[in-house]
């Protein structure tokens, strides 16, 4: 999921999809191509003192996901992902939990949709994002799919990539991904996440931030409903007034558009500053994010509702500035 937004992010200085962002009205389904591995035969967890759970040692490399058992105890589970040429760096791996009986066919079709901007599919109960490195989420028991994003051979070629394909009137390749099953049996309900430098919690629509100097953070999803994430920029010493008022604008521009007079200093190969992964309703875990004392920040999600729409930062303005003392 995560690699749409770095992928736009790198092509426009702006920003762009992340789970199912700003498509259209999400009413035809994309197709999505699907590459099935096959799961570790002997369990691959360790005990973790750090985060009271356990730890999965997995790597994606360009086609497959190595590492993955095919059960795993539920409760608070230690990722630590390491990441192939020429799988893209940037990716999300996402723990999908889904309905009991839910088909791996059904499971992409409707990820096809959700990717390309329409609703989420009514099978997914629940999700649990991570990144490159270590990652701690928390995983009820059930059945579930690990799956990532293949990225573009050519995302980068000319006209670069998307915005080339875009510039020609073309529509977007439908996403590949890479999809296992999983399941989580009862665990230890005591472990708890491991300490980070602060929280950043999701509620409907908004966020509370709680963060201090330090390269890490935690996101809580309090809502009881919708699917949210956490994107950080980093604004530099831009004051934070400024940034509330600006970002909504920055925000609707398109790539072919100078962000507003107030950014135009800004830094954009240091604009992502940190980013969680995608977690449904009551879902929480560890993430990785640079905060500097002194430097302004917002916190995004670009994820839509469960019945589709513009992302929510978009449609609600789903944002929280903040200062980092």
């Amino acid at each position: 999921m995560q690699q749409r937004w770095f992928r736009l992010l790198a092509v426009t200085g702006l920003v762009g999809l992340v789970l199912v962002g700003c498509g259209d009205d999400g009413d035809e389904a994309a197709t999505t191509t699907t590459t099935t591995t096959t799961t570790a035969d002997e369990t691959t967890t360790t005990e973790s003192d750090e985060a009271g759970g356990q730890t999965l040692e997995l790597t994606v490399t360009g086609d497959a996901l190595d590492g993955l058992p095919a059960s795993i105890p539920g409760g608070v589970v230690t990722v630590n992902l390491g990441v192939e040429p020429p799988a893209d760096p940037d990716l999300e791996l996402d723990f999908s939990k889904v309905e009991d009986g839910t088909s791996e066919q059904d499971f992409t079709e409707g990820l096809g949709s959700l990717l390309g901007g329409g609703p989420f599919p009514d099978f997914m109960e629940n999700n649990a994002g991570v990144g490159a490195g270590e990652y701690s989420v928390v995983l009820e028991p059930g059945s579930y799919f690990v799956w990532f994003e293949k990225g573009g051979e050519d995302e980068e070629g000319d006209e670069g990539g998307e915005e080339g394909a875009e510039a020609e009137g073309e529509e977007e390749t439908p996403p590949e991904v890479v999809v296992t099953a999983l399941t989580v049996t009862e665990g230890d309900d005591g472990g708890e996440l491991p300490e980070t430098d602060g929280t950043i919690t999701a509620v409907d629509y908004g966020f509370e931030v709680d963060v201090q100097a330090g390269s890490s953070f935690t996101f809580r999803n309090d809502s009881s409903q919708q699917f949210h994430h956490a994107i950080v920029f980093n604004f530099g010493t831009i004051d934070r007034a400024t940034v509330e008022e600006n970002l909504p604008a920055f925000f609707e521009g398109g790539p072919d558009q100078p962000p507003p007079p107030a950014f135009a200093d800004l830094d954009f190969e240091k604009l992502e500053g940190g980013h969680s992964g995608v977690f449904g309703p009551g879902g929480s875990g560890t993430a990785i994010g640079t905060f500097q004392s002194g430097n302004t920040y917002a916190a995004v999600c670009f994820i839509q509702d469960r019945t589709g729409g513009a992302p929510h930062a978009i449609a609600y303005d789903m944002f929280e500035v903040f200062e980092v003392e």
